[in-house]
């Protein structure tokens, strides 16, 4: 798909996932990415939920405004 090849073709991708997410694993996330996605940004919540951004709301949005910013400056 149009998707996979932006992917392949560096398209910036930022992935922030919780250590502790019951839902989705992010180790299994990051081993079908990782392949795909040759501009991969991956952040770890440490004791985060499926929700990591209301665990730890300064650090995710430390974390996107640091991509945002090395993404614009590209």
């Amino acid at each position: 798909t149009k998707l996979f090849e932006a992917l392949g073709k560096g398209f910036p991708v930022l992935v922030i996932y919780g250590s502790h997410d019951a839902y989705m694993s992010g180790d299994k996330m990051m081993e079908l990415l990782r392949p795909r996605c040759t501009n991969l940004d991956v952040h770890v919540v440490e004791n985060g939920s499926h929700t990591p951004f209301l665990d730890s709301p300064e650090e995710v949005a430390r974390c996107i405004m640091t991509f945002a910013i090395r993404v614009y400056s590209m």
